[in-house]
């Protein structure tokens, strides 16, 4: 992940879908998801993918409270810099692993770097994404 202002950009991406999706495309791309669904059939669930993992998003999101945590024995400021260094040392050394573990590695570098973008996840920035994951979700068809 590697990102300083990851919910940041998370947020900027999920404002640019939702306001391509209120320019009165969903129909259009519907229709054009339903032609492409003639030679690609997976193409028809589409947007029932999109609209469960944006729940799953909005779900996992809503429980993030940073507010919340608290460290014994270490400040927060340095947890959340050894985890850095954990996702970087995972990142740099990923190329040199067997196929067999390198999922393993991706996996535990994405958990690295959600933790590590944790202190700038405030109360406010939370709530904004989550009301325009819901937006979305409003305006995906069923």
């Amino acid at each position: 992940m590697l990102l300083d202002d990851y919910f940041q950009q998370l947020l900027d991406l999920l404002k640019e879908f939702r306001d391509l999706l209120q320019d009165d495309t969903v129909g259009a791309i519907a229709g054009a998801i339903g032609e492409v669904a003639k030679i690609l059939p997976a193409a028809a669930g589409l947007f029932s993918a999109l609209r469960e993992i944006l729940e799953a998003v909005k779900s996992s999101i809503s429980e993030l409270d940073v507010n919340n945590l608290t460290f014994e024995g270490i400040e927060a400021e340095q947890f959340f810099s050894i985890v850095k260094k954990i996702e970087l040392l995972i990142q740099k050394t990923s190329p040199l692993l067997p196929a067999s573990v390198a999922g393993t590695a991706n996996d535990a570098q994405n958990v690295a770097g959600t933790i590590a973008a944790l202190p700038e996840l405030t109360t406010e920035l939370r709530d904004e994404i989550l009301a325009v994951i819901q937006d979305i979700l409003d305006l995906l068809p069923s």
